[in-house]
């Protein structure tokens, strides 16, 4: 998410080496912030779809192999 929690974690995850943060949120006058952070942006309904549509897939993925 784009609140404090959301941006602090965007910038540990970066300092532990991931290459590429996306954080989601509701106010698109945060991307800055965002950006600021380390992460990249998402506020496209297209792109969290696609994300929700990968969550989902992975978590019946594994609901099925328990």
């Amino acid at each position: 998410g784009d609140g404090m929690l959301g941006l602090y974690t965007c910038a540990a995850l970066r300092e532990h080496g991931f290459e590429r943060v996306y954080c989601s949120g509701t106010r698109l006058q945060r991307s800055t912030f965002i950006e600021q952070f380390g992460a990249i942006p998402l506020y496209n309904g297209k792109y969290l779809y696609f994300l929700f549509f990968i969550h989902r897939y992975a978590f019946d993925t594994l609901q099925t192999q328990n």
